[in-house]
């Protein structure tokens, strides 16, 4: 069963006959694109801000290369945002066409893999014991799932730093590879990337349990540690032949605390039945020993301090992770490692434009480019619904009347869902005299008959939707016990008949 907390939408897909950018897919599905973020060899991944959730990551993958275990491994992981803090959560997808989109909530300060290519920087001491607790913990709930994730490596451990919350928090994610440990009987094929193997992988008979992520999670913490790998090939056969010959990891000099390297060695131990579990990792001493609690900072503590008066304030969201300051990471303490992109969000969705400003905006909206369009639009839609006094000041100032141009002075495939779903909620808010007005007078019948008009699939699609809303919202207006005054005048122009070719 499908969770709720997992929308899905197929409605708004492109059509598998059409070649169009992954841009265009986005914003006809009112995804609002910022920048591509990632590129990779099944699809891309966009930066992406829409209403319903805000700035987001959107996978756009081939669908001949989508594998759809990957949506019921998220389904498994979306229910309890508490227990799961330490795994990317996914929000939406949309699937159709050529391709599949996946939504999921943005991970804003990149990978552990950031990190590791530092070699002239090291973490601190507190600061990388927190970043392997979290990530263990979040190994720890995967696995307690009956999940294998079968590629762990520091590109699909994310770093994200709520704005304004000063800690950053581990996100574990790409679960296109994982499976249910009870289906193991099932592998017909290995999965990961190779300095991540561990030895089970490249013997016969291949034995996959979740101590594969644990020996990954090591390899991971390793690379970060010492900027190399303790075994690495590019090639399956090279990486068989140099494993096979070795008994066990031996220590780097640059790992130099003693409880750490006990760690890391159990997590690494070749024979797999004897390789720690993460929930046994997570009460090794490094850990728990008086010295992991003398090595926790100050602003580990005071931010553990920020968090516990919130709670006892009567803030429910705040956990353990919160409030126990070894699993805090501060922000600060990665700001020499990290590239951060809080303040450009900040500049693009803290979005608080005046109508006025919307208004002076759209006269100069040919000028504008993608993104700054989408923006202003996002501010229509945020501002129209507030109520009645926004909508009549928009009308008053010919805000409603410019973005009504605007829809038919545009070619239909131009036109995006994010440009009109202000005014229909302006028309759900207006009078019988008003709607009359925005339709006929103003021009936005005249829109939705072009659309209707059009051939492109999903541009058809969005705009006999707007007209379905249209009427939907003049219905519920004279109430069922009298005909839709709409029906006379789409039956007369032609519009229901459209309605009936496109069934």
């Amino acid at each position: 069963m499908a969770d709720k907390n997992l929308k899905i939408n197929d409605e708004l897909t492109p059509s598998s006959d059409e070649e169009i950018s992954d841009e265009t897919m986005l914003k006809r599905n009112a995804l609002v694109p910022i920048c591509c973020i990632g590129i990779g060899t099944f699809g891309n991944v966009y930066l992406i801000f829409n209403l319903e959730n805000g700035i987001c990551a959107a996978k756009i993958i081939m669908q001949n290369k989508f594998n759809e275990k990957e949506l019921s491994i998220a389904l498994d992981l979306t229910r309890d945002e508490k227990q799961f803090a330490f795994i990317i959560k996914y929000k939406k997808y949309y699937q159709g066409g050529p391709y599949t989109i996946i939504v999921t909530e943005y991970a804003n300060m990149k990978t552990l893999n950031i990190i590791a290519e530092q070699r002239h920087s090291s973490l601190p001491m507190h600061t990388f014991r927190a970043l392997m607790k979290q990530t263990l913990e979040g190994m720890r709930v995967f696995h307690d799932s009956g999940l294998i994730h079968r590629d762990i490596k520091c590109d699909n451990i994310l770093l994200n730093c709520p704005n304004g919350s000063g800690r950053v928090y581990v996100k574990i994610s790409d679960f296109g590879f994982a499976k249910k440990e009870d289906l193991i009987g099932e592998q017909t094929y290995l999965a990961g990337t190779l300095p991540y193997w561990s030895p089970e992988l490249v013997k016969k008979p291949i034995t996959l349990t979740q101590k594969v992520d644990i020996y990954a999670l090591a390899i991971s913490f390793y690379h970060i540690l010492t900027h190399t790998y303790p075994v690495f090939s590019t090639k399956l056969e090279d990486y068989q032949k140099k494993i096979s010959q070795m008994r066990e990891i031996n220590r780097p000099s640059d790992i130099e605390d003693n409880l750490l390297w006990d760690l890391l060695s159990h997590m690494l131990e070749f024979d797999h039945n004897k390789r720690i579990t993460a929930a046994q990792a997570l009460q090794h001493p490094f850990f728990t020993s008086p010295e992991a609690v003398a090595n926790i900072s100050s602003e580990q503590l005071d931010l553990a301090s920020i968090a516990n008066q919130m709670k006892e304030n009567g803030d429910e969201s705040i956990t353990e992770y919160e409030t126990n300051p070894l699993f805090i990471v501060p922000e600060s303490d990665l700001k020499d490692f990290l590239i951060r992109y809080l303040q450009m969000e900040n500049e693009l969705f803290e979005m608080r434009m005046s109508l006025e400003e919307i208004n002076e905006k759209l006269t100069t909206f040919s000028k504008l480019s993608s993104l700054e369009r989408d923006i202003i639009f996002v501010n229509i839609i945020k501002q129209f619904s507030k109520g009645q006094e926004q909508m009549q000041q928009a009308l008053s100032i010919g805000l409603v009347d410019k973005n009504i141009d605007i829809l038919n002075q545009l070619p239909v495939e131009e036109v995006y869902p994010l440009y009109y779903q202000g005014i229909t909620s302006l028309f759900q808010l207006s009078s019988d005299e008003q709607r009359r007005i925005i339709l006929f007078e103003k021009g936005l019948m005249k829109y939705a008959r072009k659309a209707i008009d059009c051939k492109i699939e999903c541009v058809l699609e969005n705009s006999t939707h707007l007209v379905q809303r249209i009427i939907e919202i003049v219905g519920q207006s004279v109430g069922d016990t009298k005909e839709n005054p709409l029906r006379q005048i789409f039956e007369k122009d032609g519009t229901i008949a459209n309605f009936r070719n496109i069934s």
